[in-house]
Formats: structure tokens, C-alpha cells, sequence
């Protein structure tokens, strides 16, 4: 759609998440979850072991607050995502680059993302599409439907803070990063004052995408 995305600071945020069933306490709390469990690993783990801990341990956390509010998980094939009472948002975690959390930066996904998320973005374009036939002048907050949204999580290790932001993709680039966005609600960000570990996660790849090939069996017995 390539339209500017709606902003919406950190002031702004807990009003924005409200319609979505959602506050700044669960995703931060969540996300610093994610973080702690990322530097618990120590230099004898698989080196991407990092960035997979902090990225599962988000999601656990997320649906560890938010079920017991009536959301339910669910699992497309390895992608896992948390959807409201309704159905109608959707909600999945994804590591995001030094862009993420500043207004004035169009942040990214740091990888390339497989076909369950490009499948949310697509989806995400025609109901933006529905919607904007709706309401010309802005983006309707009622609007706020039937929808994939992603938590952006980056460590900024030389400011020592966490940011966040809560965005609705709605293109990726030619790299198959996610890079558009239509709504981003930014949080506020978290710092460590030195509190958190000094292990360096610079550099360290982040999760991948989970492809879970499906194999059909023959019916029969015998060998």
C-alpha cells in the first residue's frame, strides 16, 4: 500500500492497545522474559541458541498472560501466534532491528521471514483494502479487525534498553524482510542500567521461521 504508517508514542500507547485487548505491562514483561532467558545461555550453547530462546521464551510468556484472558495459541505449521477472544487479531513475535521504537526509523524484521508470515502480511493487505474503501480521510480504530500484528523486539546494546513496538505489517522488501507497516504503536523503552548480564548478543542470528514439512502416508500394511 505504501502509504505512511499511523505512529502512535509511547504517551499514546496503552490507549491504542486497549481496543485490542492488550496492555503495555504484558508485552513489556513478556518481552523481558524473552531477554532474560537469552542471556541465560552461557558461551557452551549452540550459538543461535540466543536468539531462539529469547524469541520462544516471548511467545511463552505472551500466551502465559494472555490465555487466562480468553486468547488461545495456535500453531500454523511451526508459526505460532496468540489470537484474541474474538479471532479477529492475531498476535506473533518477531525480532526487529535498530529501527524499532524510534519514530523517526521504519524498523525491519532482522531476517528474512518464510511463507506463514508473508501469508499474515498478504492477508493483512486486503483487509486494509477492505477498510480503506470504508474510511477515506483515516484508518478507522474500529477498524481493527481480522488482523496479524507483530511485537518488534530490539536490544539496543549501546543505550542498554529494550525497545518495543506493537505494528501491523502490511508489505516486506525485496530481501522477504517485513519493512511496511500501516499501524506502530511504539512502547516505552526499558533500560538496564547495567542490571542485565554483559553477555554480548551482537551479531547472534535470530530465530528462524519453522517449516514443518508435511509428508502424506500410504494406506496398506506391511513392508
Amino acid at each position: 500500500m505504501n502509504l505512511a504508517p499511523n505512529i502512535y508514542l509511547p504517551a499514546q500507547a496503552e490507549s491504542k492497545l486497549e481496543p485490542l485487548g492488550l496492555t503495555v505491562s504484558v508485552l513489556t514483561e513478556s518481552a523481558l522474559e524473552g531477554l532474560h532467558a537469552a542471556l541465560s545461555c552461557t558461551d557452551n550453547h549452540p550459538r543461535n541458541a540466543h536468539g531462539f530462546y529469547q524469541w520462544a521464551e516471548t511467545v511463552r510468556a505472551l500466551r502465559d498472560r494472555l490465555l487466562p484472558l480468553g486468547w488461545t495459541r495456535r500453531d500454523e505449521q511451526g508459526f505460532p501466534l496468540v489470537v484474541s477472544p474474538s479471532g479477529e487479531t492475531s498476535l506473533a513475535v518477531a525480532k526487529g532491528d535498530e529501527g524499532t521504537g524510534l519514530q523517526h526509523r521504519v524498523p525491519q524484521t532482522t531476517s528474512k521471514k518464510g511463507p506463514k508470515t508473508r501469508k499474515l502480511v498478504q492477508r493483512n493487505v486486503v483487509q486494509l483494502q477492505l477498510f480503506a474503501e470504508e474510511s477515506v480521510d483515516h484508518f478507522d480504530e474500529g477498524s481493527l479487525k481480522h488482523l496479524g500484528w507483530l511485537l518488534l523486539v530490539h536490544r539496543d546494546f549501546h543505550c542498554q534498553e529494550l525497545r518495543l513496538e506493537l505494528s501491523l505489517p502490511e508489505g516486506l522488501n525485496a530481501d522477504g524482510r517485513v519493512s511496511e507497516w500501516r499501524e506502530r504503536i511504539i512502547l516505552p523503552a526499558v533500560s538496564f542500567d547495567g542490571e542485565i548480564g554483559p553477555l554480548d548478543l551482537a551479531e547472534i542470528p535470530a530465530a528462524p521461521e519453522v517449516e514443518v514439512p508435511i509428508v502424506r502416508r500410504t494406506s496398506g500394511g506391511g513392508v
